[in-house]
């Protein structure tokens, strides 16, 4: 699935079938109400690092003082207020569970919370550290993101947080319209963004492979040769032992996560609000996620 540039988007909204998707103080207005459905999606947002072309994200202690900054749970009750859950990983939550013993895949893999703890202690002292190996006092940096109304609110989050946590740190934030900011994004020309990808298919494989060294979707440049291998060996030599396979997807999201190759922020989720008369309508967190074959409207 292509990268939405968007941090909030509309997948259908229409009166003719008496549903409609909100966002924003809409959807934090109305989450008590009867009509609300908040559906899970398997979308993630996450802070993509310009490694291949600003060398100070190279740093993986850098990376880190921006993950430990970042309070998740702060995000998505204070800024979105939609039903958003913090992240728990790269791969969603609900996506897909253990063939062997069903346990939920972003829980397996990421059970020390690695890559996604508030703990701004933890964020001074990786930001010391970073800027004592890069032989720096203090650092500039641009948030690259959209224009719309959502983007700039993320953006601007993340500046004031990541400023006010870390001391020495300047952000300014550059907003663009989409079609400058996917310039942008594959030709490298930004410091960091907030980034998202949702799941064509329920298996953690559709979140894993984009960020191999080799796939164009790695905007960001992070490489690292272990997680190739595993990546690479559950799609070919361990394709067919679903246990084997299965255990390098979660090695492989481990790897990721502790040398924090992109920092996930939260899961996105659907608000709709429809009428109660509505029924039949069948949700898909992942790939084709409306199936209005069997809907109708009760009498």
């Amino acid at each position: 699935m292509v990268k939405d540039p968007a941090t909030t988007y509309n997948l259908y909204q229409t009166k003719k079938i008496d549903a409609a998707e909100l966002s924003g103080t809409q959807a934090k207005n109305m989450l008590k109400s009867k009509d609300m459905h908040v559906l899970q999606d398997s979308r993630i947002f996450y802070l993509e690092f310009n490694q291949k072309t600003r060398p100070a994200f190279k740093n993986a202690e850098l990376r880190k003082a921006f993950s430990y900054a970042i309070d998740r749970k702060s995000f998505v009750n204070n800024v979105l207020g939609d039903g958003s859950q913090p992240a728990t990983g790269f791969v969603t939550s609900g996506l897909a569970s253990n063939p062997k013993t069903g346990e939920d895949f972003a829980k397996e893999a990421n059970q020390n919370n690695t890559g996604i703890t508030y703990s701004p202690k933890k964020a001074k002292a990786a930001f010391k550290l970073a800027l004592k190996q890069m032989n720096k006092k203090s650092l500039k940096l641009e948030v690259l993101a959209g224009d719309s109304t959502a983007a700039q609110h993320a953006a601007g989050y993340v500046q004031g947080q990541l400023e006010k946590v870390l001391p020495g740190l300047t952000l300014t934030v550059t907003n663009v319209p989409t079609k400058t900011l996917i310039q942008r994004q594959t030709h490298h020309q930004f410091d960091f963004f907030v980034s998202n990808w949702g799941a064509d298919y329920s298996d953690p494989y559709t979140f894993l492979q984009i960020l191999q060294s080799t796939n164009t979707f790695n905007e960001g440049g992070w490489s690292n040769a272990k997680y190739d291998r595993l990546v690479k060996a559950s799609a070919s030599t361990d394709a067919n032992d679903q246990n084997k396979r299965w255990q390098d997807l979660v090695d492989a999201q481990r790897v990721m996560m502790q040398d924090q190759g992109v920092a996930p922020i939260y899961q996105a989720t659907i608000p709709q609000v429809r009428n109660p008369k509505l029924k039949g309508l069948v949700y898909n967190s992942a790939g084709l996620q409306f199936n209005f074959k069997g809907m109708y409207l009760d009498k």
